[in-house]
């Protein structure tokens, strides 16, 4: 039996001299580059969106948001939150708890 920890293939850069950057966390969020580079991630409640497909055949997926999807989910979002770089795509976790039912968007 493995006892491989769970988190030990994550590629994701925790970018932690970005973190007190409000200048380059603000440009990356809203500005120009925010569209291709941005990819939200929706949590509600410490639960995350998940997608699956209609006949259940794929395993289910966590929603990584891009472009108008998370433009929308970002300008409802009680917090946002860096949570780092993979490449050129810059990860944020949006915090949608405050709304009674996520699924209004």
């Amino acid at each position: 039996m493995s006892s491989k920890f769970y988190y030990d293939d994550i590629t994701l850069d925790r970018a932690h001299q970005l973190r007190t950057d409000d200048e380059w966390l603000t440009a990356n969020l809203t500005g120009e580059s925010a569209g291709s580079n941005s990819h939200i991630i929706p949590v509600w409640r410490d639960k995350s969106l998940v997608f699956t497909d209609e006949q259940n055949a794929a395993a289910p997926q966590a929603a990584i948001l891009r472009g108008e999807a998370a433009e929308l989910i970002r300008q409802n979002a009680a917090t946002l939150v860096f949570l780092g770089l993979e490449g050129d795509a810059i990860y944020y976790a949006a915090d949608l708890s405050h709304l009674e039912d996520p699924h209004s968007l």
